[in-house]
């Protein structure tokens, strides 16, 4: 109820509590997206927090005991296969670093206890475009590819799943649309897409501007859009930002560079200001050197700072830019909104770009970095845990990463349920 100001929300008790607020900042993230395919939210088990990852262990240690239960002899072999076999749906990191610690797990804890059904586990990963790990480089994308095949992963790219039953999940490819093939499976884990949260599709529905909206827009200084009182916030998964569109701005943008000529040379010297309102304009955001002009009329730098505007992407959904947006949000209350009334003069939003991590099993992690790329050998894996140490909120935390890694190390995996 924004028009009110309060929350409603329920206590342990499971009644209702109105919570009342001054200013709002929905980070609710989102959820996996079955893309409502048949059978998906029924037979396939999801990797969004730690109560799925439970789950999904237990699952596959289920299958395996069945398989290895001497009273369950009689099951066939071929019957065992498909019972074994791990499908992952979604090459993008979570998909990728599933079917890692999945071989992992399978090449070396499973392969030691259980030689004998060892041969008859498998495992696939699924991947609808033609590269695993898309948002990375083209050499990360064939490296984790080659790599994967030295686990015996299996590698379908450019097939998507249309359906799911019980026992059966079938692909069609994207590039033949005739070509189906109906899979045997034990285990599905989806991990692809993000769709919103029923509390976000709920509160869309309230918002005159945004009714048919699939995700929140709010403005370069994260204010969700649509909300006058501008006292509503949104970061995380949850949000796209759409800022103030340059072209609609063109008249003031040329008075403010105040200069003889129009060209991209005199813009990107006032980039930086100009990013403070307009984030699509900063030089992370627009390659000035590869979209180089020369003297413009009023009509071509409209239409140049109309490609600006097209070109620009809300910054993408990871636990980095959500960070750095709850950084941004702090930032603005404690310094900038107590002496402040007018939003306008509040600076937008800006991601900095620190690199992606994946771990791809083996010991092995790629790492697209702004200015180097990682691909595997022996400091990759050392060099993935520091960044996950160092992410860590407490020495607690990290000590307690630290033991749990030097156990697995020396002991193995636990196959506790």
């Amino acid at each position: 109820m924004y028009k009110e100001k309060y929350v409603k929300c329920m206590d342990s008790n499971n009644e209702e509590v109105n919570i009342m607020y001054d200013y709002l900042i929905i980070a609710v993230g989102a959820k996996t997206n079955s893309f409502n395919i048949k059978g998906v939210e029924k037979y396939a088990l999801f990797v969004k927090d730690v109560d799925d990852a439970l789950r999904i262990r237990r699952k596959f240690l289920e299958n395996l005991e069945m398989c290895t239960f001497e009273k369950n002899n009689v099951i066939s072999d071929e019957k065992k296969k498909y019972m074994l076999h791990v499908v992952i749906v979604g090459g993008g990191p979570t998909g990728v670093e599933v079917a890692g610690e999945f071989a992992d797990f399978v090449n070396k804890e499973i392969r030691k206890k259980y030689d004998d059904i060892f041969p008859l586990i498998s495992i696939s990963i699924i991947e609808g475009g033609n590269n695993l790990l898309p948002t990375f480089t083209q050499s990360i994308s064939d490296f984790t590819k080659n790599n994967f095949k030295n686990l015996n992963i299996n590698v379908l790219t450019n097939y998507y799943v249309t359906e799911v039953d019980e026992q059966y999940f079938t692909i069609q490819s994207s590039v033949n649309k005739n070509e189906k093939k109906k899979i045997p499976y034990g285990l599905i884990i989806w991990a692809s897409g993000l769709a919103q949260t029923p509390l976000v599709n709920n509160f869309l529905k309230k918002i005159p501007e945004q009714v048919n909206n699939k995700i929140l827009n709010v403005n370069s200084q994260l204010n969700v859009i649509g909300i006058n009182t501008n006292n509503i916030f949104a970061i995380g998964d949850c949000k796209k930002i759409q800022p103030l569109q340059l072209h609609h701005h063109t008249n003031e943008i040329i008075q403010f560079l105040n200069c003889s000529k129009l060209t991209s040379d005199t813009l990107k010297i006032k980039a930086e200001k100009l990013a403070m309102t307009f984030p699509q304009v900063s030089e992370s955001k627009w390659d000035y050197i590869k979209n180089k002009t020369g003297d413009m009329n009023e009509q071509q730098f409209h239409d140049y700072l109309y490609q600006i505007d097209q070109h620009y992407k809300s910054p993408s959904p990871t636990a980095q830019n959500a960070k750095q947006e709850a950084r941004y949000l702090s930032h603005v209350f404690n310094h900038i909104l107590p002496g402040k009334n007018d939003q306008l003069l509040i600076p937008s939003f800006q991601e900095k770009w620190k690199g992606s991590l994946a771990y791809i099993g083996n010991h092995q992690a790629v790492a697209n970095l702004p200015f180097y790329e990682i691909k595997g050998g022996l400091f990759s894996f050392t060099f993935w845990r520091m960044v996950y140490i160092q992410l860590m909120l407490t020495w607690k935390t990290r000590y307690f990463f630290f033991i749990d890694s030097l156990r697995t190390r020396i002991c193995g995996r636990p196959f506790v349920k």
